[in-house]
């Protein structure tokens, strides 16, 4: 706990909050109950705070100008006058020696002062090498903050420092505890028969998923087949990870903790473990798998007349990349063929018929990177955006506009949403 000496050691107007750093290095401290909103504080009275320290802070008996831009320019100004409890954030920067003192230049601009670290607390560190400190204290503003090496990751512009840089910055966690790689291991590679009965048995449907080249998980893929009466039955499977998940487990808390998968330039850093994202639960060709398929018919001009949501075992028939698509698409020949063009037909229909009834079709600018043998980026490149890229947005996106198309009322739609969310939760649906 550090005060500010010229500060009032209690005020009426004293309220506690939350600090995070925002442009220019101003802050912004989001108040904890009682009190409620939040306080812009000017860079010159941030005190001895940092990102994430829990503060005391009282408003501005004359308020300066208003912070511009952002959100900000609507919220009082403040001073904090404490640092009530000071963040565990770590710090990740550049180790520097300055003449005959050490320093960590940090990555973010949320942390805006040097962190000076004394000798002995260096961990071996050496100067341009990457690293993670902790700051232990610091008592004046006239001074730096204190702390001390946790972590050497490697030297900086290395690409495996920079990567494992950006984890440790953000606490992106790089590996599972061990109750759930435990969990991991009682998980069969093999589906149950019992469970292959207890489903609708797709295996012989011609299904196939669509990915980048590059991609290692597959967790949809698509089928289109012709009814005698001239409309299509449009399959969209999705991989049932809630079979093998459960809720409660230490791999579903894990899942919720984590959130997402997290894509860096050349490495992806799994909401699930590899064993279920890149294998059992990834719709590989040749192999059995659980899904959930939303199976549609579906008119040549895009109606959807009828659907169906079933829990299916599938066994994908190839897996394709987006230019390999592309190539079929504008050759007319290659391995299913006939069935590509027609997925690229009711493709455009579907699309088409979405922009007409108000749907924007956003065309933004993506970007990937190539790398050498070594890792390091040497080429950034302009992904070229594909009729195929459109092929699975409008197939994929076709159950979701069920929601508006159903009944075409509000009644519909929330049968449809009770039915959904019932089936995928193993319980019955309210009439």
């Amino acid at each position: 706990m550090h005060k500010r000496d010229s500060a009032p050691r209690t005020s009426s107007r004293r309220m506690t909050g939350v600090l995070s750093i925002v442009k220019q290095g101003n802050g912004v401290v989001k108040l904890l109950p009682p009190s409620t909103g939040s306080i812009v504080i000017p860079s010159r009275f941030l005190f001895t705070a940092l990102h994430g320290d829990t503060v005391a802070v009282v408003p501005l008996a004359q308020e300066s100008s208003r912070l511009k831009g952002s959100g900000e320019s609507e919220m009082p100004e403040g001073e904090i006058i404490e640092v009530i409890e000071r963040s565990a954030l770590p710090v990740v920067g550049v180790f520097e020696k300055k003449k005959n003192f050490f320093v960590v230049v940090p990555d973010s601009r949320r942390v805006t002062r040097d962190i000076y670290i004394p000798k002995g607390k260096t961990k071996g560190a050496r100067p341009g090498e990457k690293v993670v400190a902790l700051v232990d204290g610091w008592e004046s503003p006239t001074l730096n903050p204190e702390g001390h090496i946790t972590e050497v990751l490697g030297k900086s512009g290395e690409v495996g420092a920079e990567m494992t840089a950006v984890a440790r910055e953000f606490q992106l966690p790089l590996h599972f505890p061990r109750e759930v790689l435990g969990e991991l291991e009682s998980i069969p590679h093999t589906i149950p028969q019992e469970e292959v009965r207890r489903r609708l048995d797709l295996r012989d449907l011609l299904c196939v998923t669509i990915d980048p080249e590059d991609a290692k998980d597959f967790d949809d893929a698509v089928s289109l087949e012709p009814l005698p009466d001239g409309n299509f039955r449009l399959g969209v499977h999705i991989a049932d990870v809630s079979h093998y998940v459960r809720e409660g487990t230490a791999l579903d808390k894990e899942a919720v903790k984590r959130g997402t998968s997290v894509y860096l330039a050349d490495e992806v850093i799994p909401m699930l473990p590899e064993k279920l994202s890149n294998d059992i639960c990834s719709l590989r060709p040749g192999e059995d798998r659980l899904t959930y398929s939303a199976l549609m018919e579906v008119t040549p001009r895009g109606t959807v007349k009828s659907y169906r949501i079933e829990r299916t075992v599938i066994r994908s028939k190839r897996r394709f990349s987006y230019e390999e698509v592309q190539e079929i698409i504008t050759a007319r020949k290659g391995d299913f063929a006939e069935t590509i063009a027609q997925m690229h037909s009711l493709s455009q229909t579907l699309l088409k018929k979405r922009i007409k009834e108000g749907s924007i079709d956003f065309e933004s600018v993506e970007t990937k990177f190539r790398f050498d043998e070594k890792g390091k980026p040497v080429e950034i490149i302009k992904k070229v955006r594909l009729d195929a890229h459109r092929l699975i947005k409008n197939s994929c996106c076709s159950p979701t506009r069920l929601w508006r198309s159903i009944s075409g009322s509000p009644a519909g739609r929330i049968i449809f949403a009770r039915s959904f969310i019932a089936f995928t939760t193993s319980r019955t649906p309210t009439n």
